[in-house]
């Protein structure tokens, strides 16, 4: 059996930021891009150039656990 998907490339940019940081913890956020590239066989079967991702990761990090 043939797979139906291919994926040619995958870009990725993405930041980071301390929001709070302190002596015993801190609070970050990220957000991160991610767009997937499929082979021309998938793009014409599905009619999709490209496959866009967003994420977003809101953390608290406890530095004396």
């Amino acid at each position: 059996d043939e797979p139906h998907r291919y994926l040619l490339a995958e870009q990725e940019i993405g930041m980071s930021l301390d929001i709070y940081r302190a002596a015993y913890g801190k609070i970050d956020g990220t957000l991160l891009w991610r767009r997937y590239i499929p082979d021309h066989k998938w793009q014409n079967l599905y009619a999709v150039d490209a496959i866009d991702a967003w994420q977003f990761e809101l953390g608290l990090k406890l530095l004396t656990w």
